[in-house]
Formats: structure tokens, C-alpha cells, sequence
């Protein structure tokens, strides 16, 4: 999507044989678990993710709105109300009205409104709030998809790093052992050993906790993806997004036309005058008609019948409701101009995530070849600190400095790289245009 965007060519993000952030899951061997591609956990998630379940829930529930407006304002009611008594006397002495008698009745009453001017603004609230759901839905697909990536190389970025500390336990472990033999043979003190030893055991205490961060990243990726508790899953690094960056003026009108937030904040302000609609069609006269029809039989239901029909048309004039029209109709006015100023604050955050993302890639994306330069250089010196501690002329110390300053640099690698490509896809939600291509497919009319 970047590369629509920007439209040139894209360079690579990284050189093939350059993966600090290769994937290196913590599974025992010959228990290697299930592969879960970036691509199928979208897929996973968009089938499984009750954020998104709920919005299409909203979507069906919105659809509804438009026909009841319809249904409430202008459909037509018909009722169905049949009855039936029967009296029994007896006794009571000479002269007492003794006897039975029952009596049944079929009423039919039919009623159709011809004029309700308050069913077109009605209507049409009810297709925005339709709309809007739609909207929410798209949104939320979008943020859920950009959170399980977010998961994804959050995963990759640690198991790059663990990958690197259990680099730093070896050369901690190498480089104690040349202390340890250069102590035997009288060639340094029992300090370069001491020290030598601290710096193993830190880098042990440093692989334990980053292989339980390890742990908890794969939690969350699971419980995105809905995978009851499996965190025996491997992940792979996907392929790089393009590395051309578009202007910041370009990515913010595509923002500005494209974000579901501030489309939906535009929405808001439409419903308000539907409203507002509604409420002032209260000043207007209604018309209905009414038919009824009743059935009777003074002997019950299958005697001989009357039957009285009534036909009517009414005309509603409203004139005084307690102020409650004029109430509901300012009230309308005021959430018309308070919704005017929520569009307005999401636009200023639309501007907001665009400039944070835009300036957030270009400083990751400017400054990793600095990175992979101060990479290169502390491995070279540690090696060559190294070489020379071997060769008495430089001191314990030196080696361990410059081998911590080499790992740091690895990890700091691992975890730009990742970031870099989390950066790039925050670009493309910042401008609500990323994953364009499932958001299209999974729309609910």
C-alpha cells in the first residue's frame, strides 16, 4: 500500500543474509509447532476476533433502524379483539329471573397514518446510523488487524533478542574461560576471572528474563488470535514493507478522506439534523384513518350476528405540549454544534497520528544504518579487545566493556528492524488504508 502511495520504486529494507530478527521460537526439539504466516493471522483474526463479531452484530441491528421509522410512523396497525361472556342464574324464589345467557363479540380495527412528515428525517437518521455502523466495522477490523501485527513482530523483535543473549552467554562463557587460563599460568589476577564470571551470570539473568518476555509476547499474540492458550506456534519474518516513505501532505489528505473515525464523526453531525427533523415535524398536523368492525351475537358465536362497521379520518393539530417540543428542538441545535466540534477534534487527530507516524518511520528508517554501522564496529572491537586481551595488552576489563556494547547494539538492532516494519503499517492505519484489501472484503452491506 506505501508503495500505491508513494508511487516509485521501492529499495529493500535489508540486505537477505542481515535477520537479527530471525525467528527462533522457544520449542523443544522435534516438538516444533504449528507455522502461523503474518498473512493467516489476519486471516485468523478477522474469523475469530469478538471486536469484530460485535460490529457486525451493530451492522444488523443498525439495518434495522430505517424500517422502523418506516413501520412506527407510516406502517399500518391492524388488531384482532374477539370476547365471549356467559351468565347462569338460579333460584332465588317465586318470581326470580332464572335462566342462561351469553353473548360473543369480533371487533376489527384497522388504522393507517397518510400524513407523518416526521418519517423522512426518520428514514434517513436510520440509513446514517446504518452507515455508521458499517463504518465502526471497518474501523475496528483495521485496529484489530494492526494490533495482531503489532503482536506479530513483537514476537520476531524478542526472539531476535533472546537469540542475541544466548550469543552473549557463549562469548561471557569463552571469555572466562581465557581468564581462567591465563589465572593458571600467573599471566593476570583472580580479578579478570571475577569479572569474567559477573558478566556470565548477568548474561544469563538477562536470557531468563527476555526468554520470559518471549513467553508473554506469544501470550498475546495467541489470545489475539483466539488460539485457547497455544503459544507452540512458530512465526516467520514476513516480507519488508516498501521503504519509501510519501510525503507527509499526501498521506494526510488520503487521512482526511479515508479515516472511519472522522467519516463517521461527519456522520454524527448528519443524524443531528435528521433529528432536529424529527422534532420539528411534531409542529405539523398528522392524518389517519381508521376502520373498525364488530361482530356480535347476544346467543354467542354462531347464533344470528349485528354487525357495525365505523370508518374515520383524523386530522392531529398539535398546539401545546408542555415546551417539550421546543425543548427536544433546541436541545438538537446544541448537539448539532457539539458534534461540529468532535468532527473538528478528530480531525486534529487524524493530523495528530499522521504526523507522529510519518516522523516515527522516518527517524526508525533514517537511523538503522547508523544502527547496523555501530553494529558492525562493536563487533569488530570486541573482537580485536579480544585478540588483544589474549595477547596481554589490553586489560579484562576492556573485553567485557566492549562485548556488552555489542550486544546492546545487536538487540538494539533486533528491535528496530521489527519496529521499522510495525512503524511502516502504523503509517498505513495513521491514513486509514491499511489492509485496504480485506477492510473491502469483509464490508457488510
Amino acid at each position: 500500500m506505501l508503495a500505491a502511495l508513494a508511487a516509485t520504486n521501492s529499495l529493500p529494507l535489508r540486505a537477505a543474509d542481515d535477520t537479527p530478527g530471525v525467528s527462533v521460537p522457544l520449542i523443544e526439539p522435534g516438538k516444533a509447532g504449528r507455522l502461523i504466516t503474518l498473512e493467516e493471522a489476519y486471516d485468523i483474526a478477522l474469523a475469530t476476533d469478538q471486536d469484530i463479531g460485535v460490529a457486525y452484530w451493530e451492522i444488523r441491528k443498525a439495518n434495522l433502524l430505517p424500517w422502523s421509522a418506516l413501520a412506527t410512523r407510516i406502517g399500518p396497525d391492524f388488531s384482532v379483539g374477539p370476547s365471549y361472556s356467559s351468565h347462569q342464574s338460579r333460584g332465588g324464589g317465586p318470581g326470580a329471573n332464572n335462566g342462561d345467557s351469553e353473548s360473543g363479540n369480533i371487533a376489527f380495527s384497522y388504522s393507517q397514518t397518510f400524513v407523518d412528515f416526521s418519517v423522512f428525517p426518520a428514514y434517513r437518521n436510520g440509513k446514517l446510523a446504518a452507515v455508521a455502523a458499517r463504518l465502526k466495522h471497518q474501523y475496528t477490523i483495521r485496529q484489530t488487524l494492526f494490533s495482531v501485527a503489532s503482536a506479530y513482530y513483537a514476537v520476531l523483535a524478542q526472539e531476535g533478542v533472546v537469540k542475541t543473549d544466548k550469543t552473549a552467554v557463549d562469548m561471557a562463557a569463552q571469555q572466562e574461560d581465557v581468564a581462567k587460563k591465563r589465572l593458571d599460568v600467573g599471566e593476570v589476577t583472580r580479578t579478570d576471572e571475577l569479572n569474567a564470571r559477573v558478566t556470565l551470570e548477568s548474561a544469563r539473568r538477562t536470557l531468563i528474563q527476555d526468554q520470559d518476555t518471549l513467553l508473554l509476547d506469544r501470550d498475546t499474540l495467541g489470545n489475539l488470535l483466539n488460539l485457547g492458550g497455544d503459544s507452540g506456534f512458530r512465526v516467520t519474518m514476513p516480507e519488508d514493507y516498501p521503504t519509501t516513505i510519501p510525503p507527509f501532505e499526501k498521506l494526510l489528505g488520503i487521512g482526511y478522506r479515508s479515516r472511519e473515525d472522522l467519516k463517521t464523526g461527519e456522520i454524527a453531525v448528519a443524524e443531528d439534523v435528521a433529528q432536529k427533523g424529527v422534532d420539528l415535524a411534531a409542529y405539523v398536523p398528522k392524518i389517519a384513518g381508521n376502520v373498525e368492525n364488530s361482530l356480535s351475537n347476544s346467543h354467542g358465536f354462531y347464533g344470528p350476528q349485528s354487525q357495525v362497521w365505523d370508518a374515520s379520518i383524523s386530522v392531529s393539530i398539535p398546539v401545546l405540549t408542555g415546551g417539550q417540543r421546543e425543548i427536544n428542538v433546541r436541545t438538537d441545535s446544541d448537539q448539532i454544534q457539539e458534534d461540529k466540534l468532535n468532527r473538528d477534534k478528530i480531525a486534529k487527530t487524524v493530523e495528530g497520528d499522521v504526523r507522529s507516524a510519518w516522523l516515527n518511520a522516518r527517524s526508525l528508517q533514517d537511523s538503522l544504518p547508523a544502527l547496523r554501522a555501530q553494529v558492525a564496529a562493536s563487533r569488530q572491537s570486541y573482537e580485536d579487545q579480544q585478540h588483544q586481551y589474549e595477547a596481554g595488552t589490553v586489560a579484562s576489563l576492556d573485553v567485557l566493556t566492549a562485548l556488552t556494547t555489542f550486544i546492546t547494539s545487536e538487540n538494539t538492532l533486533a528491535v528496530q528492524v521489527n519496529a521499522l516494519q510495525v512503524a511502516l503499517r502504523k503509517l498505513e492505519l495513521s491514513a486509514g488504508v491499511f489492509q485496504e484489501q480485506r477492510v473491502e472484503q469483509a464490508k457488510v452491506k
